[in-house]
């Protein structure tokens, strides 16, 4: 996997991320389980295919959709598969340099996405200043055979970085299982 300065990856890992992961069972429980409802305005951070964006938006209506991702190529893609009809607005960036007003968003998603961020502190800062007072923190993870997540490592730095009352909780679905680690921007630092 190559990536440049800004997190971005080559053309061929992005094809290759697509082919294999783009409709994992991650992004479909993500969908399931964000707890989005109807007024919600979501940000998918890292939003790679735009598959659980495009999930939500068939199943919501009035509901903001905005993906971010620092891959040119996961970004055509998302937009090639999510096609004309929509209400998803895609913008090419990293989760460290969120283009948005604070307190823009009731909902931040992440799936799939902690481990490859440039600089995970940064990122959690942006997001924070991004959400509403109030608003959710929602990442969901993959559990890929041999990789360890340290469930409490994530929580403790989510509270460093501003965000309170984090829970984790793990779904298994089929031979793949996803934690889901969910907090709450908290008003002080």
């Amino acid at each position: 996997m190559r990536r440049d300065a800004s997190g971005a990856w080559d053309d061929a890992t992005a094809d290759w991320y697509a082919s294999t992961w783009g409709d994992s069972v991650s992004n479909r429980l993500a969908a399931e389980l964000c707890g989005v409802v109807e007024g919600d305005v979501l940000l998918d951070i890292g939003c790679g295919t735009g598959t659980t964006l495009r999930t939500l938006a068939a199943e919501l209506v009035d509901v903001e959709l905005v993906g971010v991702d620092p891959t040119p190529r996961m970004l055509e893609i998302a937009r090639r598969q999510t096609g004309d009809a929509t209400r998803i607005r895609y913008l090419q960036t990293g989760g460290e340099d969120l283009p948005f007003e604070a307190g823009h968003f009731s909902l931040a998603l992440l799936v799939n996405t902690l481990a490859h961020l440039v600089d995970a502190r940064v990122a959690l800062a942006e997001i924070r200043r991004v959400l509403r007072p109030q608003g959710r923190l929602v990442l969901v993870d993959g559990l890929v055979e041999g990789v360890v997540h340290d469930v409490g490592a994530i929580c403790a730095t989510l509270v460093a970085a501003g965000f309170g009352s984090p829970t984790a909780t793990r779904h298994i679905s089929g031979t793949e299982t996803v934690v889901i680690i969910e907090a709450v921007r908290a008003e002080a630092v």
